[in-house]
């Protein structure tokens, strides 16, 4: 498991029809091109994590910025796909560490420290229940990403 360095990683954003729409961007590795446009204009880091590659992705939009994890296999299609944040939470993606064989940390919302592991076959996943506070993802009954994190209740400042 490792950080891909930044010569190996490009990024460009698809022009959006519309401002509802969350932005979308192609990422290249090594030359090669995703085929479908992935969540997200500002790409943070790419793990590789055996076969995959896992994309930390940001919207870049103040106060409301969520954070997309998309793993991709080696033909760079999508496999699983997470997103971390709501609305009005302002977000701030740190990559905290690596740990074998397939755990990252890092930090983005709530004051905590998050973690994802990435599996190389799906794992069972009961939809609403098996998330922490904050993720959210297409429903499903199994998956490859396992998200962890417990969010602090964010508080106004008066």
């Amino acid at each position: 498991m490792e950080e891909l360095s930044e010569q190996m990683l490009s990024i460009k954003v698809i022009e959006q029809n519309n401002d509802s729409e969350v932005e979308r961007s192609r990422v290249t590795i090594n030359g090669k091109t995703t085929p479908s446009a992935l969540k997200g204009a500002v790409l943070e880091t790419c793990i590789q994590v055996k076969g995959f590659h896992l994309l930390f992705m940001t919207d870049d939009v103040l106060y409301e910025d969520m954070l997309h994890l998309h793993l991709i296999n080696e033909d760079l299609s999508l496999i699983d796909s997470v997103t971390i944040g709501s609305i009005y939470s302002t977000g701030s993606f740190k990559l905290l560490g690596l740990v074998e064989p397939n755990t990252i940390k890092f930090s983005f919302i709530g004051g905590v420290e998050w973690s994802v592991q990435a599996f190389e076959k799906k794992q069972r996943h009961v939809p609403f229940l098996s998330d922490p506070k904050g993720v959210s993802r297409k429903a499903c009954f199994r998956c490859h990403l396992k998200v962890e994190g417990t969010p602090l209740p964010e508080t106004s400042k008066h």
